[in-house]
């Protein structure tokens, strides 16, 4: 087998923590088959230029800046990238199969070009904008992308909550699809008895929506007792911090900044809950990491989180209201699971080899039902 990856979203020079997860995706198969990465988009950007660059001996970037904002013009322009990419640089690879990574605006009109590759198409998908109906009140304005998921294709995502999201955005129920959890690094993110700080909770993201950090400050501040550690970067950062100094709590809030894999990790093992609130994920993989490293999670029961976060490693958070939060605070300061417990089950169930096994099914029989 020789895989073709074509991603809408993939990690850059300019932005080298954006979608991680699906860089960790596609290198379960490192080793299994031979691959090629293309990170394929439109930039809303002056001046106009297309830029081909060499991320590495497997990763490549081709990147059209062109300055609109609109629907239509990106979904039009991005055909023509993958127009300029297969006929032009790629038609004489021999790939055996394609898996695209995240469907808009790449797959909008693949149907004019799919039956001239001919080739097993695999989409694997994370965006919650299925969920929320991107926004869109008209029906009108949705069918272009609708129809992406009446063509032929297998569809990935890590949870059964997104694809069902998909299933009735589509209005496809005979869409075929398999769950493949986001993979979770174990030899990073695995028990380690470390001491654990007392009333000490940890948060961390890319703080931008659907991430509500706000409740959960607004919870912390009320309760005296309790002190917060937080990492990542993001738009919704400045308005935290202002958040903090404002209401006089800065004294029980730190400000990690942005931090490796590790540094997650070992923060993970000293909290005494991981704590993720959020309007919406589609899977969330800060807190599979999270039990893996033994950590209970307090988190908003929205999307994929239900699907592993329970009772046995965690709280879910039914309302995103200040009571709920602070109940929720109270809840978890009483839990006495064993974390090596925890982050054994854990584990088990984000085993990466299975992942392999699962995708690489989806390889065979694709191409199987292709010939």
């Amino acid at each position: 087998m020789k895989i073709l990856h074509i991603s809408n979203w993939y990690p850059s020079p300019d932005a080298p923590h954006r979608a991680l997860w699906i860089k960790d995706q596609i290198e379960l198969m490192k080793g299994i088959a031979d691959y090629e990465v293309w990170h394929v988009e439109v930039i809303n950007k002056s001046p106009v230029g297309l830029k081909t660059t060499r991320l590495s001996e497997t990763e490549n970037s081709l990147i059209l800046s062109f300055p609109t904002g609109r629907w239509f013009f990106i979904e039009i322009l991005s055909f023509w990238l993958l127009v300029y990419l297969f006929f032009l640089k790629l038609s004489q690879k021999g790939f055996s199969h394609i898996h695209f990574h995240i469907a808009y605006p790449l797959l909008t009109y693949w149907c004019w070009i799919g039956h001239w590759v001919k080739k097993p198409i695999i989409l694997s998908e994370h965006w919650s904008a299925y969920h929320h109906h991107f926004n869109v009140k008209k029906e009108g304005k949705l069918h272009r992308i609708k129809q992406i998921f009446h063509q032929p294709l297998h569809v990935v995502t890590p949870s059964t909550a997104l694809f069902d999201d998909i299933v009735r955005f589509s209005g496809n129920g005979n869409l075929k699809g398999t769950v493949i959890p986001n993979v979770v690094d174990a030899e990073i993110f695995n028990f380690k008895q470390e001491a654990i700080r007392a009333n000490s909770f940890f948060m961390v993201s890319q703080w931008k929506e659907p991430k509500d950090p706000f409740t959960v400050l607004e919870a912390v501040k009320d309760m005296p007792y309790v002190s917060l550690r937080i990492g990542g970067y993001g738009p919704q950062l400045h308005r935290m911090k202002d958040f903090v100094e404002q209401h006089n709590f800065s004294d029980r809030v730190v400000f990690l900044g942005t931090l490796s894999k590790k540094e997650i990790a070992d923060e993970m093992r000293q909290a005494t809950a991981f704590i993720h609130s959020s309007n919406y994920e589609t899977f969330s993989v800060v807190c599979a990491e999270a039990i893996c490293c033994g950590c209970p999670v307090l988190a908003s029961e929205v999307g994929g989180i239900p699907e592993f976060i329970n009772v046995e490693n965690g709280s879910l958070v039914k309302e995103q209201s200040l009571d709920s939060w602070k109940a929720g605070l109270l809840n978890v300061k009483k839990w006495n699971k064993s974390r090596s417990e925890i982050s054994k089950s854990a584990l088990k169930k984000f085993q990466i080899e299975d992942s392999i096994y699962r995708l690489n099914l989806i390889y065979q029989r694709s191409y199987k039902t292709l010939m």
